[in-house]
């Protein structure tokens, strides 16, 4: 019974289990809720990541695209080049979309999540062709210089993601599945798109 109810030093502490009717959840935890009342549930959860989670990852999305726009000027010194990564990018995650649209897949808080793991990984792969061309100056060498690199890394964190794809947590597998397609549009757009980008876009402007 302490696990339901106690009371100590003139303190009460109860636990119990409240059943609302279907599509009347919202209202009673507006009504019920209050100093001292704490009505939870998977979803109250849902709705009130609904409510905070789009916003806050926009704002962290934007942050970190900030970031690596700032570290990309700082050692390209083009904005030519960054702004050809922002379009790449832009694309990465435009094809992303339409691929998820194609195969079914719905998106969602992990979903989401699965964006900013993107930004962080597979953007490395944009960089390093931009560098190789900096570098070199010709788009055929660039890409026969990472290529294997940008392979081996593409495939080793798509096996990866792929493996939490299989998860039997819906939320983890959405997360794990976005991601590993994700990197493999990233890479492919990378190593064979971005090279003669590069070797048009850098020189013509």
């Amino acid at each position: 019974m302490r696990r339901l109810a106690r009371h100590d030093g003139g303190n009460c502490l109860a636990l119990g289990i409240v059943e609302p009717s279907p599509g009347c959840e919202s209202a009673l935890v507006a009504s019920i809720q209050g100093e001292g009342v704490h009505l939870v549930s998977w979803g109250t959860l849902g709705e009130e990541l609904k409510q905070t989670l789009p916003r806050e990852i926009l704002h962290v999305s934007l942050a970190l695209l900030a970031g690596i726009l700032l570290i990309l000027l700082l050692a390209l010194r083009s904005i030519r080049a960054v702004l050809l990564f922002t379009i790449t990018t832009s694309l990465v995650l435009l094809c992303l979309a339409g691929a998820m649209s194609l195969l079914g897949m719905q998106w969602g808080f992990f979903n989401l999540a699965a964006v900013l793991l993107l930004l962080g990984t597979g953007t490395d792969y944009s960089i390093l062709i931009l560098l190789a061309f900096k570098r070199s100056g010709d788009a055929t060498q660039a890409q026969k210089q990472f290529a294997s690199v940008i392979f081996l890394c593409c495939t080793s964190s798509m096996a990866g993601f792929a493996t939490l794809g299989l998860a039997s947590n819906m939320g983890l597998a959405a997360l794990g599945q976005t991601c590993a397609l994700g990197l493999l549009i990233d890479g492919m757009i990378s190593l064979f798109i971005l090279p003669h980008a590069c070797q048009w876009f850098l020189k013509k402007i």
